[in-house]
């Protein structure tokens, strides 16, 4: 998919590895598959390429697939789907026990309470999934916070 965007730039492989300061060989390397592209390289030759909105979707799209493979990378995209259905519970409102969570972008004083073993596994897909869209590189973490009584 590169290669044919590359192509559609009116780039040849030497232009546009002058052009973006990539190295030649790497960038041949990746667009054979030898070698998958840095996400560093990507960023430098992407600008050159002039691609829409969707095409870029659908490239970051392929090189995922590319590193992770086909499988993993429709596992994710069902457990994306779980984890948009998700019911989260706010443990003000509840006093019943379940996994104490933490969003990410609260404190501990805004924790919410998870309950079901169906509902712990599409948040941490979900924490999962929010990472993969917001970091270059992303990590399969979570730090949950349990509560003692």
């Amino acid at each position: 998919m590169l290669k044919h965007y590359i192509e559609k730039s009116n780039y040849t492989i030497y232009s546009l590895s002058y052009a973006s300061k990539v190295n030649r060989t790497t960038l041949q390397k990746a667009l054979t598959g030898e070698r998958p592209i840095s996400a560093e390289n990507l960023n430098k030759i992407l600008p050159f390429l002039n691609l829409t909105f969707a095409e870029k979707k659908e490239l970051d799209q392929a090189l995922l697939i590319s590193r992770i493979g086909e499988i993993t990378y429709q596992k994710h995209v069902y457990i994306k789907e779980l984890l948009e259905r998700i019911e989260i519970v706010d443990v003000a409102k509840n006093s019943n026990t379940g996994l104490p969570f933490s969003p990410l972008s609260s404190s501990i004083k805004d924790t919410q309470t998870i309950k079901g073993m169906f509902n712990i596994i599409k948040t941490i897909c979900q924490i999962s999934s929010y990472q993969m869209e917001t970091e270059s590189e992303p990590f399969l973490y979570t730090i949950f916070i349990l509560k003692s009584k």
